[in-house]
Formats: structure tokens, C-alpha cells, sequence
């Protein structure tokens, strides 16, 4: 909440004081469109009481809020006690919610912020069109080049091809992660004035697998928690085959999420991410060992993102056009990629390639 609160200013001795840096209860109780809705938080909490102390606790009341518990309040909404839950205006209100995790009572907002709104719906059409042009212009001739060297088993090609295509494949998914996480379920949620905004944190700063997984899909994470994770250890079973059948889980269902579009299930995804475990121990070893934080960095990058969505691309990609269109589909395919690939390189060479293509093709 940083970025919603501001920054913090800091008292004579050094120590942050964050409310400071919050406007007015007044102005944010009064439903300024502006307000954040942390501020918004802020505000109604100083109305509530602690359970115990009867004195206002803002701390308690976001996470009496944020957990939906018979302490929290959403809002100016009314609250919800079972079986007063059980009609279908709840029930499409969670289908439709930004959570994968029901609750008797979502944190709510008051009013929806219209051009904040606007403004998301822009900056989502103009990410959708950067996504397919990434798509069209990138990924697939450098896709369908890697195809001839992974038919020849020439490795040496074909790590090429690999590396060639690591930054176009992680720009692409940056920029879904950007769609999906910030604006779609944020647009989805000022619609629904569904209060619990926090998708994703800082994973780009994970110093370890395990620290990447809990951070980049909040919505799922909270899932894998409370439906997989603790309802094992509380029957006994050790935190270490809970985090594998977690994982086990979330490997179907990455296999599904490709496979059921694609109609074929070849295991790549599923392997992808169940492999994911032993990397999480080296990630975790290191840490311990070196008492620092940047290898477990690299080793995510280099693993997840240079290597690991490229290879996932390239597999996928030739084991649906040997389903779909047989070995002369990928004969074909490979054909219009080092076509496109040898027009690039004529361009470059005579100067009229756009700047963006010269990086591909170099």
C-alpha cells in the first residue's frame, strides 16, 4: 500500500508515521473518487472499536475486514449471516468477484471511481493490442524458426533460437501479467466495488522460489491455502508433502489451463511446475548459505523466465502443429520462419528494418 498511501514522512527521531501521510478522515469518509482506498480504509476505522479495548484499532479492523470475520465491517454495507447468504445474487456476486475464495462478507467500497475506471479500460485495449502485436510480430517467426533445429536435434541452433526468443517471451508475459493482475481484475473489482485489492506483490524481487509463488497470484495463493495447504497439516500431515501435493494441484491445473485450449495434454506444463520444488530447496539452500538474496534472484530469472517460458513456448507450439497439421504443417511453418528470419536479415542489412526487429534478428 505504498504506492496508495504515499510516502511516509518520518518524525524528529527517524521513526516512519504513516497516518500522516493519509488525508483526512473527513474527505475520505465524504467517498472523494480520488481517495485511495487504503486512505478509505483508514478512515471508517476510526468509527470502530476494538472488541477488547473498546478503542479504535485501524490495524484490527482491515483484517477483521479483509478476512470478512463478524468484527469487520464492509463499508456502509449490511452485514451477511448465514443462511442469508444462500440466494443467487451472492452466488454471482462470487463468481464474478476477483477472489477464488468465498467469504460470508467481502470487503466493499462505497462508490465506484469513474475516470480511474476509464482509465484502466484505456490502458487495457492499448495492452491488449501491444500483446497481439508482441504476439504476430515476435514470438511466432521466432517460434517457427526453432522448429527446424528441434526436428534435427542441433542443439547448438537450437539453444540459440532459445535465447533469441527469452526476451520477446518475457516482455509478452510481463505485459499479460500487467493486463491480467492490474487492470482486468482491478476494473473487475471497481465494478463489483470489491474492497481487497491486493493480486500480486513484488515478485520480481523474490529472492527465492518459494518467496516468487507466494507473491505473484495472491487470488491463488489464498486458494492453495486455505483448500489445500492447511487442511492437510491439520490432519497430520508434514509441511513437506503439503507443499508437494500443493504443488502436485497447481501442476494439473497449469497442464489443464494449456492443455484443454490446445486440446492435447503433452505434460510439459505440468512437469514445468512440478519441477519447481527442487528448485525452491536449491533457491532456499542458498539463501541460507550465503546469507544473501541475489542468487535465489538470478536463479528465478534465469530459470522461469529466460529459459523456462521460451522452452514451454517452443514445445507447445511444435507439438500442436504435429497434431493438428502433421510433419508437413511444422515443415511448412519452419519454412515461413527462416523466410521471415532471411527478410529480416536482408532488411537489416540494407538498413530498413525497424529497430525493434534488428534486436530480434541480430
Amino acid at each position: 500500500y505504498r504506492s496508495a498511501l504515499g510516502k511516509p514522512s518520518r518524525s524528529a527521531s527517524g521513526a516512519v508515521t504513516p497516518s500522516e501521510a493519509l488525508p483526512p478522515p473527513a474527505a475520505a469518509a465524504a467517498g472523494d473518487p480520488q481517495t485511495p482506498f487504503a486512505a478509505v480504509i483508514h478512515a471508517s476505522a476510526a468509527a470502530i472499536p476494538n472488541a477488547n479495548t473498546g478503542s479504535p484499532d485501524p490495524a484490527t479492523f482491515f483484517m477483521n475486514t479483509t478476512l470478512g470475520s463478524k468484527n469487520g465491517q464492509n463499508l456502509g454495507q449490511k452485514e451477511v449471516v448465514y443462511p442469508n447468504n444462500l440466494n443467487p445474487g451472492d452466488l454471482l456476486y462470487f463468481m464474478f468477484a476477483p477472489t477464488l475464495t468465498y467469504q460470508l462478507n467481502f470487503p466493499r467500497m462505497k462508490k465506484r471511481r469513474p475516470r480511474l475506471l476509464v482509465k484502466w479500460c484505456g490502458m487495457l485495449v492499448a495492452t491488449g493490442l501491444l500483446v497481439g502485436f508482441m504476439q504476430v510480430q515476435f514470438l511466432l517467426p521466432l517460434m517457427q524458426s526453432s522448429l527446424a533445429p528441434l526436428r534435427e536435434l542441433d542443439m547448438l541452433r537450437f539453444t540459440e533460437r532459445l535465447l533469441r526468443l527469452s526476451i520477446p517471451s518475457l516482455a509478452h508475459w510481463v505485459a499479460m501479467f500487467f493486463l491480467v493482475f492490474h487492470l482486468f481484475l482491478n476494473i473487475t473489482g471497481e465494478m463489483l466495488l470489491f474492497g481487497d485489492r491486493v493480486f500480486y506483490k513484488e515478485w520480481w524481487n523474490a529472492a527465492t522460489l518459494a518467496d516468487y509463488w507466494k507473491l505473484w497470484n495472491i487470488p491463488v495463493h489464498k486458494w492453495m491455502l486455505r483448500t489445500v495447504f492447511f487442511p492437510l497439516t491439520r490432519r497430520g500431515v508434514s509441511k513437506f508433502w503439503s507443499l508437494m501435493i500443493v504443488f502436485f494441484v497447481s501442476a494439473v491445473m497449469h497442464e489443464l489451463a494449456v492443455g484443454v485450449p490446445l486440446r492435447m495434454l503433452k505434460g510439459w506444463a505440468f512437469m514445468g511446475m512440478f519441477f519447481q520444488v527442487p528448485l525452491i530447496s536449491l533457491t532456499e539452500a542458498l539463501r541460507k548459505r550465503l546469507k544473501s538474496d541475489s542468487w535465489g534472484n538470478i536463479i528465478f530469472w534465469l530459470s522461469f523466465c529466460v529459459l523456462g517460458q521460451p522452452m514451454c513456448l517452443i514445445l507447445y507450439y511444435h507439438d500442436w502443429l504435429l497434431g493438428n497439421m502433421g510433419m508437413q504443417g511444422i515443415a511448412q511453418a519452419a519454412a515461413e520462419g527462416a523466410g521471415a528470419v532471411a527478410s529480416a536479415a536482408a532488411d537489416v542489412l540494407a538498413g530498413s528494418c525497424a529497430p525493434g526487429m534488428t534486436a530480434v534478428v541480430s
